[in-house]
């Protein structure tokens, strides 16, 4: 038996809808492949023109804020630069480097090279959407992904308080490598 259920939000009094079977997920197309989300994502109205989609990831009970997933279809530049300015967004721990709390790694999803970074640290939440003012968030984490097709370059970022992005990690990256 399937549940459908909607994520409603009330934007300036007009009410936006958004179906999403909460049994299966959200199916997500990006760089011509295709994936469904974890059922537990929530997925809302995109927060600016960049983002194709955008999901709520829901915290862990010791944490006060959700995580945020971006998939954006159309990112400029190479994905080794993107990586080294998404570095710039965290602030190592006292004795640290930024590359000794980034992990970058390369796989192919399909049949389609990736880039992943894995940081945790205090990370400069910057004003949407690419505001100069920054907020100090500590104790949080990002995973970004990079696809590189002969079409352009796309993105999967996920941004939240490390708990919570420690806790979804594993649905993420089975999401990730389904992508087909």
């Amino acid at each position: 038996m399937h549940r459908f259920g909607a994520v409603v939000l009330l934007i300036g009094g007009v009410s936006v809808c958004f179906p999403q079977d909460a049994d299966k997920g959200t199916i997500v197309k990006i760089a011509g492949l295709e994936s469904r989300t974890p059922a537990d994502w929530v997925r809302e109205k995109p927060s600016n023109r960049l983002r194709a989609y955008q999901f709520r990831l829901p915290r862990a009970k010791e944490d006060k804020e959700d995580a945020d997933v971006a998939v954006l279809p159309d990112l400029p530049g190479k994905p080794e630069e993107n990586m080294e300015r998404w570095k710039e967004l965290f602030v190592p721990p006292e004795g640290k480097t930024i590359d000794d709390i980034a992990r970058i790694e390369k796989f192919k999803v399909g049949k389609v090279m990736v880039t992943y970074l894995d940081i945790a640290g205090t990370y400069l939440q910057k004003d949407r959407p690419l505001g100069s003012k920054s907020t100090p968030k500590p104790h949080y984490r990002m995973l970004s992904v990079i696809f590189d097709t002969p079409g352009g370059v796309a993105l999967i970022r996920v941004v939240g308080p490390e708990r919570t992005i420690t806790r979804h990690k594993a649905a993420f990256e089975a999401w990730l490598k389904a992508f087909k």
